[in-house]
C-alpha cells in the first residue's frame, strides 16, 4: 500500500495484489529386498534379508512375511532366516512416513533359489525389454529351446504359466495385465531365474 504526497490532501492510496501458487510434491514410496549371501540357500545358510526404502520419511512401519504367512515381530529393515528352500517366499510390506507421499504402501518379493555352483552361472543375465511395459515384452538371453514362464504379482499371487518356445534365445509375450509391478520366473532345464518388471497403462 502506497500514498502519493507526505501530505497530501485529499490522500490517494494505492495497492496492489499478487498470488502465489504451492505446487504440491508428491512422492511415491519403493522398497527392495537384498540379501548380503545372494538368494541361492541351502537348509543350512543363514540369511540376512535386508529392505532398503526410498521416500519413506524418518521411520517408515515394516512387516515381513514368509510364505505369505507373516512373521510376529518382524518389523524392521533386517530379518535374518535359517532353514530356507529353494521356492520359499520372503516378502515385506511397507508403510511410509513420508508427508508428501499419495500412497503410503509399497511391497518387494523375492524367491529363494538353487545354489549356484562353480560352472553353473548362466553366461549373459536374463532381460525383459521393454520394462516398463504395457504387458507385451521381450525376454532375452534364454539358452534352451523352451522355457516355462511365470508371473506373480507384487504379493506372490500366481498370474500368468505357459511354457513357450524360444526363438533366436528370446520369448515374445503379450499378457493382459493390470498395472503394477510382477516378479518374472523363467525356468529352462529346471534352472529358474527370476526378475522384476512393471507395467504401466
Amino acid at each position: 500500500m502506497t500514498a502519493t504526497g507526505i501530505c497530501a490532501s485529499p490522500v490517494v492510496v494505492t495497492t496492489d495484489t499478487f498470488e502465489m501458487v504451492v505446487l504440491p510434491i508428491i512422492t511415491k514410496p519403493s522398497v527392495k529386498i537384498t540379501a548380503a549371501s545372494g538368494f541361492g540357500v541351502r537348509p543350512s545358510d543363514t540369511v540376512r534379508f535386508t529392505a532398503s526404502v526410498s521416500n519413506g520419511g524418518t521411520t517408515p512401519k515394516y512387516q515381513w512375511y514368509k510364505n505369505g504367512a507373516i512373521l510376529p515381530g518382524a518389523q524392521y529393515a533386517t530379518l535374518t532366516l535359517f532353514g530356507l528352500s529353494y521356492r520359499d517366499m520372503i516378502h515385506v510390506n511397507i508403510i511410509s512416513e513420508d508427508p508428501c507421499a499419495q500412497n503410503k504402501n509399497a511391497s518387494d518379493t523375492v524367491w529363494m533359489q538353487f545354489p549356484l555352483s562353480v560352472g553353473e552361472s548362466h553366461n549373459e543375465a536374463l532381460m525383459l525389454s521393454p520394462n516398463p511395459n504395457s504387458g507385451a515384452f521381450t525376454i532375452k538371453n534364454i539358452s534352451s529351446g523352451e522355457a516355462l514362464v511365470t508371473i506373480y504379482d507384487a504379493v506372490g499371487r500366481l498370474i500368468f504359466q505357459k511354457r513357450a518356445q524360444v526363438v533366436d534365445g528370446m520369448i515374445q509375450l503379450a499378457i493382459d495385465l493390470v498395472a503394477g509391478s510382477y516378479i518374472l520366473k523363467l525356468e529352462e532345464n529346471d534352472k529358474p531365474r527370476m526378475l522384476h518388471f512393471s507395467v504401466t497403462k
